[in-house]
Formats: C-alpha cells, structure tokens, sequence
C-alpha cells in the first residue's frame, strides 16, 4: 500500500511539474484543468523514457485563454466537448471549433486557444509530455 501511495504522490509530482514548465512559456487565465488520468511511457515504449500520456478535462471561462506555444516535441489531441474554443494557428485567422471537434497539434504547430464567447467551453486534451 505504501508503494502505491509513493507511486501516486510521484505521478502528481510530475504532472505538475510538467504542466508548470509548460505554462512558464506560456500564460493561461481562465483554465480549470482536472487530470483524469496519465500513463508514464517508458515502461511502455522504447525510447519514451521521461514521457507520459496524460489525458485532462479542461473548462475554459469566457474570456480565459492560453497564448501562443509551440507543441514542438509535445504532440496534443484537443476534442472540444461543449461551448466554442477559438483557435489562432501559425499566424493564421482564428477559428472557432465546436463540440465534436478535434485539433491537432504537432512539431510544426504553433497556436493560441481562448473562449470569447459568454459560456464555459470544455475540452478533453490528450497531450505526450515530458516529466
């Protein structure tokens, strides 16, 4: 029991260290983020040692958004769930994505999320990261 305790503690450790060094490039306002679950990776492929799949439920406020990063190295899958996540990606015009809808993002790909309209919007992500 003391082991999955120590385990766990150090799963959240580094999701949050993770999602620290993350939001120091970068400023967030407006995110709620609850981690639903994480995979360190590996134990699972090669080659993916100091990597973990995490996957969030994220409600963004109206008026809260995430500027512009790069997912260089940090390949993500956005599904919005509810309410409109506007998108700017590599400098083109912002797009406004629905329920239903799936982003990508990839080595290549830099972008900014908000919500400017006057309900929450909930995504799921799903994002290969760094411990």
């Amino acid at each position: 029991m003391k082991r999955i305790i120590i385990a766990g503690a150090l799963v959240v450790m580094s999701l949050a260290m993770s999602f620290a060094s993350v939001a120091s490039a970068q400023t967030a306002k407006g995110f709620d983020v609850k981690v639903l679950g994480s995979i360190d990776l590996g134990p699972e492929i090669d080659g993916m040692a100091g990597r973990v799949l995490r996957m969030s439920y994220v409600t963004v406020a109206p008026g809260g958004g995430l500027t512009a990063h790069s997912h260089d190295g940090r390949p993500e899958i956005i599904y919005v769930v509810q309410g409109i996540l506007t998108e700017e990606r590599n400098g083109g015009p912002a797009v406004d994505h629905k329920p239903g809808d799936v982003l990508i993002m990839k080595t290549g790909i830099t972008h900014a999320l908000s919500n400017r309209s006057a309900d929450p919007a909930i995504f799921i992500s799903a994002p290969v990261a760094k411990q």
